[in-house]
């Protein structure tokens, strides 16, 4: 009964310690450094060894109300010579309220398979706590994605 007890206050002890010192994210889950993001392939996406990372640029505001006022993405190892596009929501604010608008950035590849492609907004924001970053090939199948 003693080492069933030690093992649980054990197994507590490390979830408190990894929760306070912040888990690592999972293997899906996009890793963030900054204002850059990293993507990953999905489970069946035709591109299993690619990568990608988004970078946002020009942040405005601050903590909760950080948004930024451009984006690029970058990716490697994707099909030679392709098309894909990254859908960025991009937010204004009017008089009349709060709208959205969904741009394509699109995303052309070399010879070798690397790419990239970005886009400003000069009247709109993005808002990357409330949207997760996903590079789509030209017949719409999702072969990265990221969550922040």
């Amino acid at each position: 009964m003693k080492i069933t007890r030690r093992f649980a206050v054990a197994t507590l002890l490390v979830v408190v310690v990894a929760i306070v010192l912040g888990a690592p994210a999972p293997a899906s889950a996009g890793k963030v450094k900054g204002t850059q993001v990293t993507l990953y392939p999905t489970a069946d996406s035709p591109s299993r060894n690619a990568t990608g990372t988004v970078t946002l640029a020009y942040p405005l505001g601050s903590g909760p109300l950080l948004y930024f006022r451009a984006v690029s993405v970058s990716v490697s190892r994707l099909a030679p010579n392709a098309s894909y596009y990254m859908p960025v929501t991009v937010v204004y604010n009017t008089w009349s309220g709060t709208g959205e608008e969904v741009f394509n950035v699109p995303i052309q590849t070399d010879a070798r398979g690397n790419g990239g492609g970005g886009q400003g907004f000069n009247s709109g924001y993005i808002r990357p706590q409330f949207q997760s970053f996903q590079v789509y090939d030209a017949s719409g199948t999702l072969v990265l994605t990221s969550v922040w």
